[in-house]
């Protein structure tokens, strides 16, 4: 590591290493926007507000520097809550691939385990790189979603997949949405 590194990696922790007060002024702008985001915290100030209720409450307007605190001060709790469920569906929809490909070909180390690996990676490099980065209305999570429904949907179609049902997409369609509404119609407890 260069000495240059070893001081970046320093001023996370250590307000005397050069460029340590930055590291705390981070920290600082993200407790502050987690704050920001609670003082309206059902469904946020709006989509692409984050500057203008950071100059109306905190007298800046800095672009967040935290894409979960962006996501609270935007849309609030219920937006929040959405996105994350979008990101969890991204990451587990990969752990499907994965795990199907585990059973259907054991130590198999070909491109499409490979490329799902790399998926994996790539997806906790944006969700650690996510703290230090805003973006709700970047690009790169959406692209990154398209890319992992379009890897499985090839990998089911070049035939590396044996139990379709259980990875299927359309399958999501015939599942009924609401099954604790259809449930209480037919008076099923």
């Amino acid at each position: 590591m260069t000495p240059v590194q070893k001081e970046r990696y320093l001023s996370l922790i250590d307000r005397d290493a050069e460029g340590g007060a930055s590291a705390e002024g981070r920290i600082k702008g993200m407790v502050q926007e987690f704050e920001l985001g609670m003082t309206r915290p059902i469904v946020g100030h709006g989509l692409g507000t984050t500057p203008e209720a950071k100059v109306h409450k905190l007298g800046a307007r800095q672009a967040s520097h935290n894409l979960y605190a962006e996501v609270l001060i935007e849309l609030g709790i219920v937006g929040f809550f959405i996105f994350m469920t979008f990101l969890s569906r991204v990451i587990k929809k990969l752990f499907v691939v994965r795990s199907m490909f585990s059973q259907v070909r054991e130590g198999a180390d070909d491109f499409y385990t490979r490329l799902n690996k790399a998926l994996i990676t790539l997806f906790w490099m944006y969700a650690v790189y996510s703290i230090n980065y805003w973006g709700l209305s970047q690009y790169y999570w959406y692209l990154f979603a398209g890319l992992v429904i379009a890897f499985s949907n090839l990998a089911l179609k070049n035939g590396h997949m044996e139990n379709e049902s259980e990875f299927c997409v359309s399958d999501i369609n015939n599942e009924p949405r609401f099954r604790l509404a259809d449930k209480v119609r037919k008076r099923e407890f």
